[in-house]
């Protein structure tokens, strides 16, 4: 469902929306609107992939659901705050909330 999110996303939804002439500036430029609806898209996609760590870590370590999902999440929510950090230099701050997100998350999970 994640690779299906994303690529047909891109190809059938995304790329209409960065051809449009109407895209409003966010923060002086329409492609850095087009880049935060593009990532917040991919986000979906990554939330369906930790699903899928998710209910595999269940299925095979059924004892520690609440463990594994903490674990699992934390993880998922760590990647989601490099991204910013990476893809615009920390410009789109959602690298605050998704690290404060990890840290709670993989705290819980492995103390």
């Amino acid at each position: 469902m994640s690779v299906f999110h994303s690529l047909v996303g891109e190809r059938a939804i995304l790329r209409p929306i960065k051809q449009a002439d109407n895209l409003p500036p966010m923060w002086g430029e329409r492609l850095y609107t087009f880049r935060t609806i593009q990532a917040t898209w991919h986000l979906v996609s990554a939330l369906w992939l930790g699903l899928a760590v998710y209910l595999l870590a269940i299925t095979f370590v059924p004892g520690s659901a609440v463990q594994v999902s903490l674990i699992v999440f934390g993880f998922l929510f760590a990647g989601l705050a490099i991204v910013p950090l990476i893809w615009d230099s920390g410009k789109h701050k959602s690298y605050i909330p998704f690290g404060l997100i990890s840290a709670a998350l993989l705290a819980s999970g492995l103390l």
